[in-house]
């Protein structure tokens, strides 16, 4: 019994100074202010038990980001999913 007790108090105790250990994380950015990035977009989604009859489709889109400055920036996509809902195209993009 005194053992299971010890034996928990220590792994209290420790997990207790984990926090304590733990050193600050720094990520080198690559950023640079004023330029552009594109990245193009490929995916699928899966229609799995739909009623409306969508199943599988393919996305083809594009990424794009601007950034401000090296630590400000702004992303955002395009994308067209294929056949979501038959041909209605308000609904694919």
């Amino acid at each position: 019994m005194r053992s299971v007790l010890s034996t928990r108090l220590f792994f209290t105790v420790v997990v207790a100074a984990l926090p304590l250990a733990a050193s600050p994380a720094a990520a080198q950015s690559i950023a640079e202010p004023g330029t552009w990035s594109v990245t193009p977009l490929l995916g699928s989604s899966m229609g799995i038990d739909d009623d409306a009859g969508a199943g599988n489709s393919v996305l083809l889109g594009v990424g794009f980001g601007y950034d401000l400055t090296s630590n400000i920036g702004f992303e955002g996509e395009l994308g067209h999913l294929f056949d979501v809902s038959g041909n209605n195209q308000n609904i694919d993009w």
